[in-house]
């Protein structure tokens, strides 16, 4: 299987996440991307999926969130902002 995902943050106690980044918080297209990538890793590995867009310009709407996430388990996926990973970074391994 090779890699869709760009960072892996193993958890001891629970579920790794698997991380997908994008530069562009608002482009349907990498939301529709992370998602076919959910679907297909999430059958062979038990993991917590996030999409982490860079926010830092420009808001990611609700259309995006709903784009990326339409479809998945709430419990299996969620995108976030760079600018609040920024604030608090342990948002990246709550669970």
């Amino acid at each position: 299987m090779s890699s869709h995902f760009n960072f892996s943050i193993p958890l001891p106690a629970g579920k790794d996440r698997l991380i997908k980044t994008a530069a562009r918080p608002n482009d349907v297209n990498q939301a529709k991307v992370f998602k076919f990538d959910v679907r297909e890793t999430s059958n062979t590995r038990d993991s917590k999926y996030v999409l982490l867009l860079n926010d830092s310009n420009t808001a990611i709407r609700d259309q995006m969130k709903m784009n990326a996430l339409v479809g998945l388990d709430d419990n299996l996926a969620e995108v976030i902002g760079f600018e609040k990973i920024q604030n608090d970074p342990s948002l990246l391994v709550a669970t």
